[in-house]
């Protein structure tokens, strides 16, 4: 179920790390998941979390984007 979505005028995005969710019981399996929240200008922020299959690569901080790569 693919999404394209377009978020505008973010102050600053907050990685989490992953969770592990151990299950109850036996055979059950394990689910991963990591949260993103991203924080508005405006003060509003907006969380996503994402569920992360065996094998697949979490998110973490990367490179900064400086004033002089952004033009509005």
């Amino acid at each position: 179920m693919p999404t394209d979505l377009t978020l505008l005028r973010i102050k600053s995005i907050t990685i989490e790390p992953v969770r592990t969710i151990v299950p109850n019981e036996p055979g059950d399996a394990f689910i991963s998941f990591q949260r993103i929240v991203f924080h508005f200008h405006d003060g509003s922020r907006s969380e996503m979390t994402i569920h992360l299959d065996a094998g697949m690569h979490a998110l973490a901080l990367g490179d900064i984007v400086t004033h002089d790569k952004v033009s509005e």
